[in-house]
């Protein structure tokens, strides 16, 4: 999905540029923590890097929020959301 254009790179917003995954509840038995995994589920934790190729730069929505007004103060920014 195409957000915005970076000094004419697209920036593309990926919901799959994580750095893995973490259990939502622990619990220090193994036994019981198989089951809270199955239980409660695990959540991807999203990535603090982003990745930059010819024409685009690809990076986590998370991210986006953050470099966003980083990014309109230099002005290169065009088409933001």
């Amino acid at each position: 999905m195409k957000h915005a254009v970076f000094f004419g790179r697209d920036i593309i917003l990926s919901e799959h540029i994580t750095e893995g995954t973490t259990q939502r509840r622990t619990h220090k038995k193994k036994r019981i923590n198989k089951k809270w995994r199955k239980r409660y589920g695990i959540v991807d934790v999203p990535s603090d890097k982003f990745m930059i190729t010819d024409n685009a730069i690809i990076a986590h929505p998370k991210l986006w929020k953050k470099i966003k007004p980083r990014l309109e103060k230099i002005g290169g920014l065009y088409n933001g959301q």
